[in-house]
């Protein structure tokens, strides 16, 4: 039903051909954030999904770390996989991510929420979204293009289905399209300078 809706008004502003001032598309892209997000969080607590399979290796050796191991230690508390850091490498930088929010969620609380990954899973997705939006409003002069792009991202299942699931898949979001975004910003560049700071800051 949803997605009828979401198609229902594309075709809609498709046809019509809408002209938005741009404080239209920003009010338009804050009620779609607002919308997401609660949609995220309904689900992350309603669901109450717990970590499994590659994502409950690293949550396990990030609980460990947070509550007081070194990362030798924590690596080895892997539900019994105590090689997987070796042998997926590539975790690496998500584990000292999660394990330093953790961390910081550890020592005010005293304890680590199972819905903890799920919220920096949510923001994260949202910065996403943000990056998103900004490449929008540079690929995009017309804004109902860039208002058919939020209304699309209103209605991609994955971004509310995978906000209690927080792994690579969806934590990089936000990583991608800031890169998107600085690869744009480069190639309309009129400066070398600016050239090689955006390009310099996308391939960071």
């Amino acid at each position: 039903i949803f997605f009828g809706i979401v198609l229902t008004i594309l075709y809609t502003l498709f046809k019509s051909r809408v002209k938005l001032t741009d404080k239209q598309l920003r009010m338009l892209y804050i009620g779609g954030v607002l919308i997401l997000a609660a949609g995220q969080l309904f689900l992350l607590f309603t669901l109450k999904t717990k970590p499994y399979s590659d994502c409950a290796y690293v949550d396990a050796a990030a609980r460990a770390y947070a509550q007081g191991e070194d990362y030798a230690q924590a690596v080895q508390s892997t539900k019994g996989h105590t090689t997987y850091f070796y042998q997926f490498p590539n975790n690496w930088a998500f584990l000292i991510l999660l394990s330093n929010y953790y961390k910081i969620i550890y020592l005010i609380t005293g304890s680590i929420s199972i819905y903890a990954p799920g919220i920096l899973n949510i923001a994260l997705m949202q910065v996403g979204m943000f990056m998103f939006y900004k490449c929008m409003r540079l690929m995009f002069s017309d804004n109902c293009r860039s208002a058919l792009g939020i209304i699309l991202m209103l209605g991609y299942a994955p971004l509310y289905t995978y906000s209690s699931y927080c792994y690579t898949d969806s934590v990089s979001l936000p990583f991608v399209t800031a890169a998107v975004y600085f690869v744009i910003k480069a190639k309309r560049a009129e400066k070398f300078s600016a050239f090689m700071g955006n390009i310099t800051v996308a391939g960071a």
